[in-house]
């Protein structure tokens, strides 16, 4: 799924329904299993010619059901870990949107960079990295995206 979430606007209207950006969601398409489409249709409560809104609800289940992809899983399997967050600190989100995006074929084929970014995050945080095992940890994180998007 590249798998970064359409573009959207958190501010509700008077329905509580949530504004998301048609282009954002075609450029998102690609990336995503067959069916994407049709079941953000399926939710679709208004529509303009450049947005659509659903309701909250909606958008919540179709963000659990189409955001487990690489970077995701890498931070779940990460969150077991005490890892101290850095205020301000963005670039591990990043990491994660572009993994996302990538997908596991392209993320296997960026192990280096990945493995690079993460080592850089350790040593900002004070934390001990092994190669060996952040490749571990990223492998199991391509295996799952693999799973979840059969």
């Amino acid at each position: 799924m590249t798998h970064h979430r359409p573009k959207t606007t958190r501010t509700m209207n008077h329905a509580g329904l949530i504004r998301i950006s048609k282009l954002a969601i075609d450029r998102a398409a690609p990336a995503r299993p067959p069916g994407y489409i049709d079941d953000v249709r399926q939710h679709i409560v208004e529509e303009s010619d450049t947005h659509i809104w659903i309701s909250s609800a909606a958008y919540d289940a179709l963000v659990a059901k189409y955001s487990s992809s690489v970077g995701t899983e890498l931070r779940k399997l990460l969150s077991w870990f005490p890892i101290p967050k850095k205020h301000g600190c963005r670039s591990c989100r990043t990491l994660e949107g572009r993994m996302n995006r990538w997908g596991p074929d392209k993320c296997e084929e960026y192990m280096d960079y990945i493995l690079r970014r993460l080592k850089r995050a350790a040593k900002r945080r004070g934390l001990p990295f092994s190669r060996w095992a952040a490749k571990k940890i990223v492998m199991r994180a391509i295996s799952k995206a693999r799973k979840t998007q059969t």
